[in-house]
């Protein structure tokens, strides 16, 4: 319970300082996969994680947007 109740309670005062952008919430969620990359057992599956987690918002937002597009 501690284990799922501290990273939520990092990304929500996170995402409170920052103000409430989603830039802001990309950036408290990216926090959290980060962290749970270091889950995995297998050293190159984290780095592929990790990879992911690190996308910058502009490209993470691209994606998204592209994504949308495609599903229409």
């Amino acid at each position: 319970m501690i284990r799922i109740l501290i990273p939520l309670i990092s990304v929500c005062i996170g995402i409170s300082l920052q103000g409430c952008t989603y830039r802001a919430w990309y950036t408290g969620f990216q926090e959290e996969q980060r962290r749970k990359c270091y889950d995995n057992p297998i050293q190159t599956q984290i780095q592929q994680c990790l990879d992911r987690a690190n996308m910058s918002y502009d490209n993470y937002d691209k994606y998204r947007q592209d994504s949308k597009k495609q599903a229409q």
